[in-house]
């Protein structure tokens, strides 16, 4: 059981006034076993401290990736493996010194999601492509807006089959159940607050 406190303070309280919602659920997802890993994009330098003491309370390891300057600021990897970070320090590359494979890898995303975003064109858009066979599908009846809607907890982009994206709403369905039982375990709101906030900003008719 996670400390409630804790929970409310980080989730509630401080990171939501720091990072960007989509990484704060990340965090949570991590917390609550649903993922391995989580990248933080341009972690500013005041906030290092509250990334490194959040790691701390929650037993996770953190390093940052990416040199600090005028233009950038570094990534902050996090996961509840050390041996995770292997997975960056055999690659090189120009997305925090790593390629889109690894930090693809490490993340947690399938392989054949992080194979086909590789192997993507220059000039292909890979969630424009995904997007525009969501749309086709939820013409066609394959999908419905609750289909649609459990699409949002899954922050990979798959490849636009059908399949493949039918395969990711049963994730994110499975990961609306894990954050609710999260919730219960430790007798907490704050994976339903989460939830809720996400699916109230879901609009159907603004992918449609």
């Amino acid at each position: 059981m996670v400390d409630n406190s804790d929970l409310e303070k980080y989730f509630l309280q401080i990171l939501p006034e720091i990072f960007p919602s989509d990484e704060c659920r990340a965090l949570l997802s991590l917390v609550a076993g649903d993922r391995s890993g989580v990248l933080l994009m341009s972690v500013q330098k005041e906030d290092e401290d509250v990334v490194k003491n959040f790691c701390e309370d929650f037993n996770l390891s953190v390093r940052f990736m990416g040199e600090r300057n005028d233009l950038f600021d570094p990534g902050a990897f996090i996961t509840d493996d050390k041996e995770r970070f292997e997975i960056l320090e055999d690659s090189h590359g120009k997305f925090y010194t790593c390629t889109d494979e690894a930090v693809g890898k490490f993340l947690g995303y399938p392989d054949d999601a992080v194979k086909y975003y590789a192997e993507s064109d220059d000039d292909e858009v890979p969630g424009k492509n995904y997007q525009e066979k969501c749309i086709e599908l939820f013409r066609d009846g394959e999908l419905s807006e609750e289909d649609l809607q459990h699409l949002q907890l899954v922050d990979y982009v798959p490849r636009p089959e059908k399949e493949n994206i039918l395969d990711v709403v049963e994730k994110g369905k499975m990961k609306e159940k894990k954050l609710k039982a999260f919730d219960r375990e430790n007798n907490t709101r704050v994976a339903e607050i989460y939830l809720q906030e996400l699916f109230d900003r879901f609009d159907p008719e603004e992918l449609t």
